[in-house]
């Protein structure tokens, strides 16, 4: 009887300890998948914000020289910080979120000058080049007020 005691503790321990086990395994792939996830999402809104900026880049390399207007580049990506590093010379922008990094390339034969960062930028077309201008927030509204828009 005794024997038959044990030998029933026995395999419940090693049932609990195989349920133990599963349930282990199971959590640690949801959380492995969950964070894939998570990286998949924040690569997506780094992607869009190389458009964004892609975009803006479009918009005045087609535009007549003489164009100008201002656009807003996010100050958080999904409530995370990033940088955000503008290299005129070799005509790219570097989006850096943890260890991640998003890089565009600006098309085409124009030069591309200036200073870009989060928040409000100036982007204008001159004869063969795009410039952009970061801005402060009371720059961007003076700007916009004195060209009547807003």
């Amino acid at each position: 009887m005794r024997v038959k005691k044990a030998q029933a503790a026995i395999e419940f321990s090693i049932l609990i300890a195989t349920v133990l086990l599963g349930m282990t395994m199971l959590v640690s792939a949801m959380a492995y998948k969950l964070k894939e996830n998570q990286k998949s999402e924040l690569l997506l809104h780094m992607q869009s914000l190389g458009d964004l900026i892609l975009n803006e880049y479009r918009i005045a390399a087609n535009a007549e020289p003489g164009f100008k207007k201002i656009f807003e580049i996010p100050t958080v990506i999904n409530g995370f910080n990033y940088s955000l590093n503008f290299n005129a010379t070799f005509r790219e922008v570097s989006i850096k979120l943890s260890r991640t990094e998003y890089l565009i390339v600006f098309p085409g034969d124009l030069n591309v000058y200036g200073t870009l960062d989060r928040g409000f930028n100036l982007v204008e077309r001159g004869v063969d080049f795009v410039n952009f201008t970061h801005l402060t927030r009371e720059q961007a509204f003076n700007w916009q007020h004195s060209h009547g828009l807003r």
